[in-house]
């Protein structure tokens, strides 16, 4: 049945290219709405895909963490953007500088100090091995582990956490034991 006879799309505009909203200073991000007609469908579920946005201060500092450290691929050569490359697809782990995005919305932006306590990425590894062989690699590196060691928890996730150099939080586990 046709529940709602319209969809809603929602476009990016940069400032510039919303001319009519550039004159207001605290309007850097312009949402277009186009109504069409369809079927109407969730947006919201399974059917959605999620990326993540990291807030960088040093976008250096940060895009070699994830490129050399953590071994994820980009083809970032400098800018206040960077996506990295991962199994789930595009824009799934980008990241952006923190001044450039404060002045995007017309606001200050006071960094967290410390482990970032406000979310955490969490990669998933095939197996527990895989955990615990990660675990080795970036303690050789120097990764900074606020919680130790990998645990393995009775609801059947074994994992552990490393903080990048501006302290997010990485969960890296498995639910499988082999």
């Amino acid at each position: 049945s046709l529940m709602i006879p319209f969809f809603l799309s929602i476009r990016y505009f940069s400032r510039e290219r919303m001319g009519c909203l550039s004159r207001y200073p605290k309007v850097a991000l312009g949402l277009v709405i186009i109504v069409t007609k369809r079927r109407w469908k969730t947006l919201i579920g399974r059917d959605v895909r999620v990326g993540a946005c990291l807030y960088a201060d040093d976008m250096d500092r940060l895009v070699r963490f994830y490129r050399d450290t953590l071994g994820f691929h980009t083809q970032w050569n400098g800018g206040d953007f960077a996506e990295f490359e991962t199994a789930s697809g595009a824009l799934s782990l980008f990241m952006y500088s923190r001044k450039a995005f404060a002045q995007a919305i017309g606001e200050s932006y006071v960094p967290p100090k410390g482990i970032n306590q406000t979310f955490e990425i969490a990669l998933w590894l095939p197996c527990f091995a895989d955990v615990d062989a990660e675990y080795e690699r970036l303690d050789e590196l120097g990764a900074r582990f606020p919680a130790g060691a990998p645990t393995t928890y009775p609801f059947g996730i074994r994992n552990f956490y490393v903080a990048d150099p501006e302290g997010n939080l990485l969960e890296i586990g498995s639910m499988s034991e082999t």
